[in-house]
């Protein structure tokens, strides 16, 4: 890396450190039809997009380039479209404590003076900002009478691991989790609300840290379906391409 990309790289590093990490552009998350399901019933979902949870905009199938459903035993189930919008497992599942896995296409957006472009901000005019983004997503799904652990970890670059079953937990409780960047342990604030908390864009119930250990807990404010979201953002790889590398690492789950 020159002088001047290494000065640059600081300083991008200096004005992240400084911003509020909170969700600037659209992330996703999974919508299950029922995250408590019966025993030998497909599992049905869509995928979220945007800002307000759990209804704003949908993702659509031709955007997901991976999403599958990760079985007790460690074996992956496949989900397949069953529209432009809409998923669903390929069989029935059986009795246990599974974990819903997807990962939107990453890729570039460069704003310019003019508008929004999908690309690298290389070859365009008037660029403001460049944000190279990779979202991942999961969801605690619970078949049968189950509530074992789902501490599983998938690999996502950013990730949130719940480390007991929210099906466990009542209103008052505190879920604990564990948040890896890279498979490091993160140090940062994640945030959470619950469907019915608000309408309004971004707007969560709850904020939190992670201690060194990237160990952290959520109070459990209210029965319902939850939302919780992290994003950490760096210098990308060649300021010259692009500007930042933004992660996004979004859990979803049920508590009755």
């Amino acid at each position: 890396m020159s002088k001047k990309y290494l000065v640059l790289s600081i300083l991008v590093a200096a004005v992240l450190a400084l911003l509020p990490v909170l969700a600037q552009a659209h992330y996703p998350w999974l919508n299950m039809q029922r995250y408590q399901l019966q025993e030998n019933k497909t599992a049905n979902l869509t995928i979220g997009w945007g800002h307000v949870f759990p209804h704003d905009e949908f993702l659509k199938q031709d955007r997901v380039e991976e999403l599958y459903i990760l079985a007790p035993d460690g074996s992956k189930i496949e989900i397949e479209a069953k529209s432009e919008l809409e998923f669903a497992s390929v069989k029935p599942l059986e009795p246990g404590a599974y974990l819903v896995v997807g990962k939107p296409k990453s890729r570039h957006w460069t704003r310019t003076a003019t508008g929004g472009f999908p690309q690298p901000k290389t070859g365009l005019d008037n660029v403001i900002s460049c944000s190279f983004s990779v979202n991942t997503m999961k969801a605690v799904l619970n078949v049968g009478d189950s509530s074992e652990n789902v501490d599983r970890i998938v690999g996502h670059p950013l990730e949130i691991v719940p480390l007991v079953n929210p099906t466990t937990l009542r209103a008052g409780d505190y879920l604990p989790i564990r948040i890896l960047l890279n498979g490091e342990p993160y140090h940062g604030f994640f945030n959470a609300t619950y469907a019915g908390f608000s309408t309004e864009p971004d707007v969560f119930a709850y904020t939190a840290r992670t201690n060194a250990d990237g160990n952290g807990r959520l109070r459990i404010l209210s029965q319902g379906i939850w939302l919780i979201y992290v994003e950490h953002r760096e210098p990308y790889h060649d300021l010259a391409v692009c500007d930042t590398r933004t992660y996004r690492g979004v859990l979803t789950f049920q508590v009755d």
